[in-house]
């Protein structure tokens, strides 16, 4: 897609290699997104830094739970997530690491997001914002790895 930012991607491997619509895509150094789309040889995931893209997520540190959500829309791109609907009383800080927390079910639990470069807090709002700048390099992705459901 056009732009400086993979906010979709296609890949080649499809329902003919066991991939499945909603199954987690990661790379070594974190989330990258979801499968949204699949074809016998090919499949689209959407990115975690795209604008309709969110994961339930939680600060390592404090286990707070929050919602993270792509900023990156077709008319501002800066590669980075905001995480949502932190509580008030939070005690998140600029370093703390960003995981999934498996809510949602199909994100599995303790996938390496990010990390908060920011937090925001306006006394209008009824909770807090980080921002949070992703572990993996969506301008320099080469090879993803994509998890299957594994039952319990």
């Amino acid at each position: 897609n056009p732009g400086n930012w993979f906010n979709t991607m296609t890949i080649d491997k499809g329902s003919a290699h066991g991939i499945d619509v909603n199954m987690a895509v990661v790379t070594d150094k974190g989330l990258i997104g979801r499968v949204t789309d699949v074809g016998k040889s090919w499949s689209k995931v959407r990115t975690i830094i795209d604008g309709q893209s969110s994961v339930s997520a939680i600060i390592e540190r404090t286990r707070d739970n929050g919602m993270v959500k792509g900023n990156n829309t077709l008319t501002f791109e800066d590669g980075l997530c905001r995480m949502i609907n932190l509580p008030l009383d939070s005690d998140v800080v600029v370093g703390d690491r960003v995981i999934t927390s498996g809510l949602g079910e199909i994100f599995p639990k303790g996938i390496y997001i990010g990390e908060v470069v920011e937090v925001i807090y306006e006394r209008r709002d009824l909770y807090k914002t980080a921002i949070v700048k992703p572990g993996a390099d969506f301008q320099r992705l080469e090879e993803v790895l994509v998890i299957s459901r594994v039952d319990e």
